[in-house]
C-alpha cells in the first residue's frame, strides 16, 4: 500500500514537471512588483541558510501573494516556518528549477504538489534538518 502511494505521488510530480517543461516552464515575464501585506518571511532561503536578493524576496512576496488571493493557503500559514506551507513556499520561490513565473497556471499545482510532499512522513525528517 505504500509503495503503491509513492508510485501515484510519483507519476502526478512527473506530470506536473512534463507539462511545466511543455508549457515554457518559467513563464516569459521577468519584472517582479512587491507583495504588500502580512510581515516579512527571515530574508534567508531556508534550504541553504543563505540570505536572499531582493529580486527573490519579492519573487516569494508575489507567490505568496498569488496563493494568499487565491484562497489556496492563508497568509498567516505561509508565514509559519513550522508549517509545510511556508516550506513549499520557500521552495518553490527559491529553490524549484521550474522557476515559475507568479502568473502561471500551473505554479497552484506545483504548489498543492510541494504541501503535499513535505506533509508526509519522510518529508518531517526533512523540514527537522531544514534541508528541502
Amino acid at each position: 500500500l505504500i509503495f503503491f502511494a509513492f508510485v501515484v505521488i510519483g507519476v502526478v510530480i512527473l506530470l506536473s514537471v512534463l507539462l511545466t517543461e511543455r508549457n515554457g516552464g518559467a513563464g516569459s515575464d521577468t519584472s517582479v512588483s512587491a507583495a504588500s501585506g502580512g510581515d516579512p518571511v527571515p530574508q534567508s532561503d531556508v534550504a541553504t541558510g543563505t540570505s536572499l536578493t531582493q529580486e527573490e524576496i519579492e519573487r516569494r512576496d508575489d507567490i505568496k501573494a498569488v496563493l494568499a488571493e487565491a484562497g489556496i493557503s492563508d497568509s498567516a500559514v505561509l508565514d509559519d516556518p513550522s508549517s509545510p506551507q511556508y516550506y513549499a513556499l520557500e521552495w518553490i520561490s527559491v529553490v524549484d528549477g521550474a522557476n515559475l513565473d507568479p502568473s502561471n497556471r500551473y505554479l497552484p499545482s506545483r504548489y498543492a504538489l510541494a504541501v503535499f510532499y513535505l506533509s508526509s512522513t519522510l518529508a518531517e525528517d526533512v523540514r527537522d534538518n531544514d534541508n528541502i
